[in-house]
């Protein structure tokens, strides 16, 4: 049973989930969870279940590296199994049936853990730096990756429900068609950054580089984001509600 799930699960997530619609961490994952979804499936896991137990493991991962200064490993190490889980949820979720519910509850708590994760990094860095302006830089930039991510969220909600409402076609996810290869690559910048942390000294001056360039990269994605969000947000959306 297990083979013939997993046959059928990886054609499934291979069309949807390729390369060219994905960076190549995300990529990774899912290719890991091919292994790992079809247990969880033989035990009737149903997606939801596996999406609230993910944000356990990313609350625990959070925890891990803000209150012990000696588990900044192991919270990344714990950061990256929600990841994975993450794409598990979603391919039981393809499986057997998606739901809208599923969909708002898997969405909330990836807002809610990504943006802690990053907020407990720059709490880490600041136990033992003493730099409340990176601390402050750190804090800014997980809380705008926050904004982007409900920005996304809402932007997409609006312009289908315009669609509806006036006969309309825009397009609601417009980071595909708008560079998104440079999204894709701030992504595996942030997680290679993130894998770089766990074998480098915490008081070298590497370490303090690339706690830099993971939040520029966050800040620079946000920036961007948003930006090109509102401008659309403004062409789409910029007429009288009914």
């Amino acid at each position: 049973m297990y083979i013939k799930i997993y046959k059928e699960l990886s054609e499934i997530n291979n069309k949807e989930k390729t390369l060219s619609n994905q960076n190549l961490i995300n990529y990774f994952f899912y290719k890991i969870s091919n292994f790992i979804t079809p247990i969880f499936i033989i035990l009737r896991f149903s997606p939801n279940s596996i999406t609230i137990l993910n944000f356990c493991i990313g609350i625990f991962s959070c925890l891990l590296i803000m209150f012990n200064q000696n588990y900044l490993v192991y919270g990344i190490i714990v950061f990256f199994i929600f990841r994975i889980f993450d794409c598990v949820d979603g391919s039981i979720a393809r499986y057997e049936k998606k739901t809208f519910f599923g969909k708002f509850l898997d969405a909330t708590f990836d807002a809610i853990i990504h943006p802690l994760f990053f907020i407990s990094i720059a709490f880490y860095f600041f136990n033992f730096s003493e730099n409340k302006n990176l601390l402050i830089f750190g804090v800014f930039s997980s809380l705008l990756f926050l904004v982007e991510i409900l920005i996304l969220d809402k932007f997409g909600s609006l312009v289908r429900w315009c669609n509806e409402q006036n006969s309309n076609d825009h397009p609601p996810y417009i980071r595909r068609k708008n560079f998104y290869r440079l999204n894709l690559i701030l992504r595996d910048l942030i997680f290679l950054g993130l894998v770089f942390l766990m074998f480098l000294n915490e008081y070298s001056l590497l370490f303090g580089s690339i706690y830099i360039a993971i939040n520029c990269c966050l800040l620079l994605s946000a920036i961007y984001n948003i930006s090109m969000h509102v401008f659309f947000a403004k062409k789409y959306l910029n007429f009288e509600k009914k």
